[in-house]
């Protein structure tokens, strides 16, 4: 019986080695996987400002005015482009809005626009894939008057097919109190004539060169010629300052002042609206530029010479 079974067990064996050796398969095939990699908006991650790290807080980012000038803004921007393409964005991938005051800021009511941001090169790709880069562009130039305080600055980004969402912080435009009188440095009141009043000499003007109201006082030391001994005194009624090239003809915008005795008093010669902010560099809205004269009364048996004295003009905030 035991035999018999082990017979049994031998035959089919032999049948299932006979029957893999014996196998229909006769090749092989192959297929083609497929997966589609979409398009992934880009994202403006940072934002800095003359190398100065942009955020909410508006005194992160300081920019000061240049006076009488424009003051250079240039901006280098962060990207995130999972893609890994932000190194072939160009002049058309990127623009930047400076808006003054805390706003909604766009196109509508830009006081200046950047539209050149491209591939910052020299920084080059980083993180796994490169899919971190800088944009920098610009300078915007900011004028002089323009408003002091609190500006905003926004920043889209854009891959070609679709924009980032707009990257918004705040930065500060500083103060800056300044002004201009006599640029050649050189009040010249001419030759005057003895024994009378002399109208209408050393005409300058003096105009506000920063973006805050100013209020100006004046001051000026006695006459000095080029011999020491030669001397024209301020009496506090023989010097004055004026917007009027004639005196006693006080038809223009102020009053007429005489300037003080002492040369440590100060006299205030200014439009009562304060020196105003300019609206254009060439500062032609009223009151913020103002004409300057002095008329003088020259006394006789003042000796032939150049006499020369020290014009002092102070601001403050007015």
């Amino acid at each position: 019986m035991q035999t018999k079974l082990a017979i049994g067990i031998l035959v089919l064996f032999l049948l299932a080695v006979f029957a893999f050796t014996q196998s229909d398969f006769t090749g092989y095939l192959t297929r083609t996987g497929q997966l589609t990699i979409g398009n992934v908006a880009p994202v403006a991650l940072e934002i800095y400002m003359n190398n100065q790290h942009a955020t909410n807080d508006p005194n992160d980012v300081i920019i000061n005015p240049n006076e009488s000038s424009t003051k250079a803004v240039t901006i280098k921007v962060t990207i995130q482009d999972n893609n890994g393409n932000c190194d072939t964005f160009t002049s058309n991938n990127g623009t930047v809005y400076l808006c003054n005051g805390v706003v909604t800021c766009d196109s509508t009511n830009a006081n200046h626009t950047i539209s050149n941001l491209v591939y910052n090169s020299t920084d080059g790709k980083w993180g796994t894939g490169g899919i971190y880069c800088n944009m920098s562009g610009g300078p915007a130039s900011i004028y002089f008057y323009e408003l002091n305080g609190t500006w905003t600055v926004n920043v889209t980004v854009d891959d070609g097919v679709v924009n980032s969402t707009a990257n918004v912080k705040n930065w500060t435009y500083n103060e800056l109190a300044a002004f201009s009188y006599a640029a050649d440095l050189t009040v010249d009141m001419g030759t005057l004539t003895l024994n009378q009043w002399n109208n209408g000499t050393g005409q300058d003007k003096a105009n506000n060169t920063g973006n805050i109201v100013l209020d100006v006082k004046w001051n000026a030391t006695n006459f000095t010629g080029q011999n020491p001994s030669n001397t024209l005194n301020i009496t506090g009624s023989n010097y004055i300052i004026d917007d009027d090239a004639v005196s006693p003809d006080d038809t223009d915008n102020l009053l007429e002042v005489f300037i003080n005795e002492s040369s440590d008093v100060q006299v205030t010669f200014v439009p009562a609206s304060g020196l105003l902010r300019c609206t254009s560099v060439a500062c032609t809205n009223q009151n913020a530029t103002m004409d300057v004269y002095w008329h003088i009364y020259i006394p006789s048996g003042l000796a032939q010479d150049t006499y020369q004295n020290s014009i002092e003009v102070t601001s403050s905030y007015h």
